[in-house]
């Protein structure tokens, strides 16, 4: 997700989307990861809340460790072949930015983009995610 996209929703950081506080900031990183709606009550967001998100502080600090600027990053070369799956929906990273990065990553990288699939593809499309995945599976061996 670039900064435009988290201005765009009236967020102030990524780790405002990426870190929810509330059931309601789950929902919408939720909404904003899957291409397809789904509706949970608000008991086991809760228990998600306090389970995966209890050390905040430290995954705040990890997730700006992580963030870095495209126009200096050098991708190593990999030897062994790279599929690519990303979703047609993807909010956080373009199908732009997908071919992008198989460009960088060379000749060995395949791409496949899946309609109707959001950045979580492999939950709003499994079936599809799984059919490309085994299909990649398949050639390199």
């Amino acid at each position: 997700m670039t900064d435009s996209n988290v201005n765009r929703f009236g967020l102030s950081s990524m780790s405002d989307v990426l870190l929810p506080k509330t059931v309601k900031g789950l929902e919408f990183l939720l909404s904003v990861s899957l291409h397809k709606r789904i509706w949970l009550p608000s008991c086991p967001l809760k228990d998600y809340l306090k389970t995966m998100f209890t050390n905040r502080k430290e995954m705040a600090e990890l997730l700006e460790a992580l963030i870095i600027n495209n126009d200096t990053t050098t991708l190593p070369s990999f030897p062994q072949g790279i599929d690519l799956l990303w979703g047609e929906n993807d909010l956080f990273f373009s199908v732009e930015f997908a071919k992008d990065l198989q460009r960088k990553l060379g000749e060995m990288t395949s791409m496949e983009s899946i309609k109707n699939g959001g950045h979580l593809v492999q939950l709003d499309r499994p079936f599809v995610y799984n059919k490309l995945l085994n299909k990649f599976l398949a050639s390199v061996h």
